[in-house]
């Protein structure tokens, strides 16, 4: 006991002591720079920039899914009914303000506005570094308000660092687009140009030219085809792009297709040997359900989860468009009999291995996607397949090309928009059409599957309601030929409804903070 008692008294004087002598609490923190001493040199610059291509790096995997999911073109499938099923009721407009991955969308977004806007708020354009660093935070913080408008319609418009009180409110959509296209022009001036369609380095950062597109398409969008038709053309007459060869298109999302000249903007990986790898498990996740047959193609890496499998409607529609045999729907899908007819590798007698379906595939038709399935040169295996050093593609020119050509449908074409939509199509391998609205819906269905624009083409289009509506009742799954549909839907609140699925839900962890945030109708 007379120990113990010591070791109080000990303690307790300690604690007068300090408390008295305040100054010994202001401890200047080992390696850390304030606010203040920070964003004050180019090394300043290149770190806070850094820190925004890696956040849209990482954004990249839940990106992918929040724009691709609600579509007609494939259905969300996973090992079973169940699996993740918060990317399910995505697929089948079952969402609410309680889906679980719709925080995680819009708040990662905000985030991205915020890195941006420490840059911008506390550095100043005073040397070519700084100057060009600024203007990519600006780019960065106008893509993520574009992706909110899109999907949420009026989030709060920031561009400032908010302090913890602050609730801003919905800001007007005009207000919104407004800002985003005013953005993309002004941070365009300061950005270098490509040198050429062949300047890999360039393509690496944000370029002049890639804000241009963006601003082009932000237009398109909001509805401004004249404009939109000014500022594309500038992308399109800088000579700064150019499409893939169509013996090329199959490798424009792998490895060989990194920083080609139809890339316009992207978040480059580089293999170095050196470098952690982000955890990114997209195209495990998207790859053909590897535990469910007996074996994957032999270009296929060995484990995959396919949440991605295209519907009948979208196979059958894309054959009577391009043919059976076009580069581009020999790059995108394939059905079950030309799974078939692939190289599994052979058995231990030296035979041809036959590719079998052990388990059923849920959400499967018997179409296999190729685009983002998960190729073995592609997987970092030392991750066990939870990464992939291919690129993390967000727009090529294919789409620059189409937004221009549904800007001249909409606003008059002097035949640079009819050279826009053939030049796309000589390339895919299908067949040449005239300029006319529905042929551009035709064509980016097609060339931009899984490429982030079939949910908000069909809401802006108004096609929405006729493409998602009862989407989906009952859900197929698909073995040895055969589909099997269940109704698991029926009686349940699912597919598009016009005037509410136009827009997502705010998250409700959101409501629950700010007051001054009002929810999208219908939730």
């Amino acid at each position: 006991m007379k120990k113990i008692f010591i070791a109080i008294t000990v303690m307790l004087a300690a604690v007068a002591f300090t408390s008295c002598n305040q100054d010994l609490l202001n401890i200047q923190q080992k390696g850390a720079v304030s606010q203040e001493e920070f964003y004050q040199t180019d090394d300043d610059a290149l770190a806070a920039i850094t820190a925004v291509y890696a956040q849209m790096r990482q954004y990249y995997y839940n990106y992918k899914f929040f724009t691709n999911l609600p579509s007609d073109n494939i259905y969300c499938g996973g090992g079973s009914r169940g699996d993740n099923d918060q990317w399910a009721q995505l697929n089948e407009f079952r969402t609410h303000a309680q889906t679980g991955s719709l925080s995680t969308y819009y708040r990662t977004a905000y985030n991205i506005i915020f890195k941006c806007n420490l840059l911008i708020n506390n550095m100043e354009p005073n040397t070519a570094v700084t100057k060009r660093a600024i203007a990519e935070a600006r780019f960065f913080r106008a893509w993520a308000h574009m992706v909110l408008t899109e999907y949420w319609g009026t989030p709060p418009l920031i561009t400032e660092v908010l302090n913890g009180s602050e609730k801003p409110a919905n800001t007007p959509k005009a207000e919104l687009w407004k800002f985003i296209i005013d953005e993309f022009a002004a941070c365009a001036n300061d950005l270098p140009s490509k040198a050429n369609k062949n300047d890999k380095n360039a393509v690496c950062r944000i370029t002049k030219e890639c804000a241009l597109a963006y601003q082009g398409k932000a237009q398109v969008l909001s509805g401004d085809y004249a404009g939109a038709k000014t500022t594309l053309k500038k992308v399109i007459d800088s000579g700064k792009y150019d499409l893939v060869p169509s013996d090329q298109y199959k490798y424009i999302w792998s490895k060989e297709g990194d920083l080609s000249e139809e890339v316009v903007m992207t978040m480059h990986v580089t293999e170095n040997g050196t470098n952690t790898y982000d955890f990114d498990m997209l195209y495990l996740m998207w790859g053909w359900r590897a535990d469910h047959v007996n074996k994957l193609p032999t270009q296929f890496y060995n484990n995959s989860w396919g949440f991605m499998n295209p519907t009948k409607d979208f196979f059958d529609a894309f054959v009577a468009h391009d043919g059976p045999d076009s580069y581009r729907i020999r790059a995108s899908v394939a059905s079950y009999d030309q799974v078939m007819q692939m190289d599994f590798g052979k058995d231990g007698a030296g035979n041809p291995i036959q590719f079998k379906i052990v388990t059923p595939l849920h959400g499967h038709e018997g179409y296999f996607d190729l685009k983002y399935a998960f190729y073995d040169q592609n997987a970092v295996k030392s991750r066990g397949g939870y990464s992939y050093i291919n690129d993390r593609l967000y727009m090529r020119y294919a789409e620059v090309l189409l937004l221009y050509a549904e800007a001249c449908a909409q606003a008059g074409d002097d035949g640079s928009g009819l050279a826009a939509l053939n030049k796309v199509q000589a390339r895919a391998g299908a067949p040449l059409t005239p300029l006319t609205l529905q042929n551009v819906k035709d064509e980016k269905r097609f060339e931009l599957y899984l490429e982030s624009c079939r949910f908000v083409d069909l809401v802006r289009w108004g096609d929405a309601p006729k493409a998602l509506a009862g989407h989906y009742e009952s859900i197929p799954e698909f073995q040895d030929g055969k589909v099997t549909w269940n109704p698991y839907n029926t009686g349940k609140v699912h597919g598009f409804q016009a005037g509410k699925n136009e827009l997502y839900p705010f998250p409700y962890s959101e409501l629950q903070v700010n007051e001054n945030l009002v929810q999208n109708p219908g939730y």
